[in-house]
């Protein structure tokens, strides 16, 4: 809402902009009606500032020929807006920054009120901005150079020097700066490289503008073009991440810097390339919302770890041992068709018929085991095996998930969710296009695991089997 004195100093601005300018112009563009400009009028004019006023058709407000008004006028928040301004302009990297602003704010005070100056000085005094170490540059002349060449699209000769000390030489049509985590930097397209391509400011030796014109890309950010490229230039791990949540909310946990964010059907997916694997895994752990990682391995082994540590640091909870996963060795196939049989009679109450179809299915495997299209993961703890999950060829575009089993001893920590990563992880690199599972609507916890992990029901069906009335459910998800 605006505050009265405001509207006043903006008919101010408007008879100092026109010359000479209507009531009925003024009362438009100020949304007031004729009498309410009149009332600003008399104000000016109580504040000495003469103004003439003409009648008739092509009559108006003019102020007096002659008059000189005051360099600058400013409202109460105008003045805190460049208060805060320079202040920021402290911590931007600027060369000799703290006395072109210490000059400028004693100009702007000095034609301030004493009221207003009072409040100025106390938001110079008082405020501090985090805006982080920003690397100084030795003079202004590269951003004023590259600025006043992108806005007027004409095209400059750098000599730029690299990170190594390299110096190189290229015509460079700059389509805007930005600044970004404590450095400015140029964006535009390099000549020498043939595509768009950053410079940091303060490794620039020399800006030559060129009599060359360019035509800047309609729209073009240079800050989100900055964001990208440095989040996906190649480093040592390449990382793929399923973010279970809307992009709003993954935005907002992460910084830009974080990766590139994809909007997908099953939910956000992030690109990042990474040189710190368990940094990116303690972040990821930090999240409000499931996550799937698709690749690398080696995440999933980091988040894993991250894991422990805090379960271990809450105190009490953390498992005895970590969790391993490896391929079955002798004895592990009678193990699982033993462990599954005990389990599903204690919880479910199901009798020998299931027992009999886990070792058909476990037979089965061993007999047609093919290493390139199935696999199955033993998971250990100190020893003692607590898990174990199956994936069989369905046919050639389909995976089928088998037996996924958390011994009640390693509920909790996960397990079931590992188990299941690793099953989608290896069906994906087999070139499966898609996963089925089938489980009954009486395994709740394993249900749960399915829908975060990304299936859906897709099938259900009332049948009689192991001894109890059940309804069998299809579980599906694309790869």
């Amino acid at each position: 809402m605006y505050h009265p004195t405001t509207r006043v100093l903006a008919v101010l601005e408007l008879l100092q902009a026109q010359g000479r300018i209507s009531g009925a112009e003024i009362a438009s563009r100020l949304g007031v009606d004729m009498r309410t400009v009149r009332r600003y009028i008399a104000t000016l004019e109580e504040m000495g500032i003469p103004v003439t006023a003409e009648r008739g058709r092509a009559g108006g407000y003019s102020l007096v020929a002659g008059f000189k008004l005051p360099p600058m006028m400013f409202t109460d928040d105008e003045a805190l807006a460049l208060s805060v301004g320079l202040l920021a302009a402290r911590g931007l990297g600027l060369a000799e920054a703290a006395p072109a602003v210490a000059s400028a704010q004693a100009k702007l005070e000095r034609i301030m009120p004493a009221g207003l100056r009072q409040r100025v000085s106390a938001v110079g005094e008082t405020v501090q901005l985090d805006i982080g170490h920003a690397s100084a540059q030795a003079d202004n002349a590269a951003l004023v150079a590259l600025s006043g060449a992108a806005q007027s699209q004409l095209q400059t000769h750098l000599r730029y020097r690299d990170a190594a000390g390299a110096v190189s030489e290229r015509d460079f049509d700059a389509y805007g700066l930005a600044y970004r985590i404590g450095c400015w930097y140029a964006v535009g397209f390099c000549h020498l490289r043939q595509d768009i391509r950053s410079f940091r400011l303060d490794r620039i030796e020399t800006v030559r503008t060129l009599d060359e014109r360019f035509e800047r890309p309609a729209g073009f950010n240079p800050l989100a073009y900055l964001v990208q490229s440095v989040a996906t230039l190649p480093r040592a791990h390449a990382v793929e991440v399923l973010l279970r949540t809307t992009l709003e909310r993954a935005r907002a946990q992460f910084f830009d810097g974080f990766g590139v964010f994809e909007q997908t059907g099953d939910g956000v997916v992030v690109h990042n390339q990474s040189d710190d694997i368990e940094w990116f895994a303690r972040q990821l752990a930090s999240a409000p919302f499931e996550f799937e990682i698709r690749h690398p391995p080696e995440l999933r082994d980091a988040v894993r770890a991250c894991g422990e540590r805090l379960l271990g640091q809450a105190g009490g909870s953390a498992p005895g041992a970590p969790i391993i996963l490896r391929d079955p060795r002798a004895g592990d196939m009678g193990w699982i068709v033993h462990r599954q049989a005990v389990l599903y009679a204690q919880e479910y109450g199901w009798n020998s018929e299931y027992e009999a179809l886990v070792a058909e299915i476990v037979a089965k495997f061993v007999r047609e085991f093919d290493p390139a299209s199935e696999r199955c993961w033993i998971a250990e703890q100190d020893g003692k095996v607590v898990g174990s999950v199956f994936v069989v060829r369905q046919d050639e575009a389909t995976a089928k998930l088998r037996l996924l089993y958390v011994d009640p001893c390693a509920r909790g920590l996960g397990l079931g969710r590992r188990l299941v990563d690793e099953c989608l992880g290896f069906a994906r690199g087999a070139g499966y296009r898609r996963m089925v599972l089938w489980t009954n609507s009486v395994l709740v916890d394993a249900r749960r695991i399915y829908e975060r992990a990304g299936f859906e029901l897709v099938e259900e069906n009332e049948h009689r089997s192991f001894g109890k009335d059940l309804i069998g459910q299809v579980w599906a998800r694309d790869l």
